[in-house]
């Protein structure tokens, strides 16, 4: 019961994280003076993107037994945890292009939501 809860709470968190990110890239455009606002959204993402590393590790972990599961759910864990350092790498030249790097971003955190959603179903599907 609790390793089913902490898979679907890790899906549920990583589609949380993609409308998060999608409602951020969307007012970034929307609402220029709003600089200090959006360092604040960013450190909250952060911490978001944090709770659903630590929860995809432990859905991971509580999968295990589940081929089919562990390796979507890892693959979800894996652009997830990856998602910063691919900003980080790109900084520079996503700078030039702002719409390139939200669809960068929105399309690696939608991906997740996918996997991660995909995993939860063969993890429960496994326990039947």
């Amino acid at each position: 019961m609790i390793r089913s809860f902490i898979v679907g709470f890790y899906a549920w968190l990583a589609a949380v994280f993609f409308g998060l990110s999608w409602i951020d890239s969307v007012y970034a455009r929307h609402v220029p003076d709003a600089q200090e606002a959006f360092r604040t959204v960013a450190d909250f993402l952060l911490f978001v993107l944090f709770v659903a590393a630590v929860s995809g590790l432990a859905a991971v972990l509580f999968s295990w037994r589940n081929v089919a599961a562990r390796t979507l759910l890892g693959a979800s864990l894996l652009a997830l945890v990856a998602l910063p350092f691919i900003a980080a790498a790109l900084g520079p030249s996503l700078a030039e292009a702002p719409t390139t790097g939200t669809a960068i971003r929105l399309l690696v955190t939608g991906g997740a939501s996918v996997l991660a959603f995909a995993g939860c179903r063969c993890h429960i599907a496994g326990l039947r």
